[in-house]
């Protein structure tokens, strides 16, 4: 009876050795899926903060691009102004040197007509009579 009990224990060891190592299996093949999937997720973390870096990047980029654009759209806003004030003071000055020139041209044109008037109204000298 000895054997037959040592054999059961035996047996039952065997089994409780045999389970034991497929519960240890088992949990090798969790710890190992769980490892590449935490592997996997590390990676798509490290993907997405160097794709965010990047936009980052050409956001501030696109951001300096904006503020030298801004500043020199002002500044061309300015020298349209400037230009038009230019513009507004040069078509005043050509107004007044024209109405000057029409002016002068009308005075010479009535000097002209006086000294015409004149000459033709002058009679030629008589020579005055001689005293003896």
């Amino acid at each position: 009876m000895e054997n037959s009990t040592t054999r059961k224990i035996g047996i039952l060891v065997a089994v409780v050795v045999i389970l034991s190592v497929v519960v240890v299996i088992q949990f090798y093949r969790q710890k190992a899926v769980a490892e590449k999937q935490l592997n996997e997720e590390r990676y798509l973390r490290m993907v997405a903060e160097e794709n965010l870096q990047q936009v980052k990047t050409g956001v501030s980029s696109m951001e300096t691009e904006l503020d030298r654009i801004k500043k020199k759209s002002g500044n061309l806003e300015k020298m349209l102004v400037d230009t038009k004030a230019m513009n507004s003071d040069l078509k005043k000055q050509i107004d007044d040197v024209s109405k000057q020139k029409d002016e002068l041209q009308s005075r010479i044109a009535d000097i002209e007509s006086k000294q015409k008037a004149e000459k033709d109204n002058v009679q030629p000298a008589q020579p005055l009579p001689v005293q003896k």
